[in-house]
């Protein structure tokens, strides 16, 4: 294998390495901020269970006064019945005062479905406070693991991109201008022979290009413009 191949391979190496390295570099902010967003569902959750509660506590308090109410009126009306001095006026209060506990009845189940709400009320808030703690654990755990991955990545790439000058030197200056325009676009800027097609588009090559190509000569494709090389390994 001639040195212009052998050079650019492998400088395409080096490159295409730390090309996916900054691609994955790039999508960490991406999958920090969605980590951030998951968080703010739980938050979500949480605060909605918080006013749930706070109704359900507010629906008891209401009944719960209805019932004081109600017995305050039958105080009133017990208080009364010991004045009246006819026997009609003491029946018709008495039957009021038996009114008003059928209705203390009717508040007092209310009383109990009002209790069982918010029962359930606080059980769901402590777990969707608990649910939330545990997405904080795990978001923070996670994000530190892509801030130390991001490190890494960005501490690699560095290294490559001071290595990258001394390969750039070998690389022959015929072919570096393309092979630095093609680095730029998606496959690989200088690309092996496959049963006489490239390696890059997959079309098949003319028969001087392959001619060129087993010579070792610079050859590029003749339809997608990459750079090629034929070789028998």
């Amino acid at each position: 294998m001639k040195d212009w191949i052998k050079n650019l391979l492998e400088l395409q190496t080096a490159d295409l390495r730390t090309k996916r390295m900054k691609m994955r570099l790039n999508e960490i902010p991406k999958e920090k901020e969605q980590i951030t967003k998951s968080l703010s569902i739980g938050e979500a959750k949480v605060a909605q269970s918080k006013v749930q509660l706070l109704e359900a506590e507010k629906d008891l308090r209401k009944i719960e006064s209805k019932i004081e109410e109600v017995k305050e009126k039958i105080k009133g009306l017990q208080n009364k019945s010991t004045m009246v001095k006819k026997n009609d006026e003491y029946k018709a209060l008495l039957t009021e005062i038996e009114n008003c506990k059928v209705t203390i009845g009717g508040f007092e189940n209310k009383q109990i479905q009002a209790l069982d709400d918010v029962d359930a009320a606080k059980q769901s808030s402590a777990e969707a406070q608990k649910a939330l703690q545990y997405m904080k654990d795990e978001a923070n755990e996670n994000i530190e693991e892509l801030d130390e991955l991001a490190e890494g990545l960005q501490e690699e790439i560095d290294e490559m991109m001071k290595a990258r000058k001394q390969l750039v030197e070998k690389v022959d200056k015929r072919v570096y201008p393309l092979y630095r325009r093609l680095i730029q676009k998606p496959g690989e800027p200088l690309t092996r022979i496959h049963n006489n097609t490239c390696g890059n588009c997959h079309l098949k090559l003319t028969p001087q290009t392959l001619n060129d190509a087993k010579k070792e000569m610079v050859a590029t494709c003749d339809t997608c413009g990459h750079l090629i090389y034929f070789s028998t390994e």
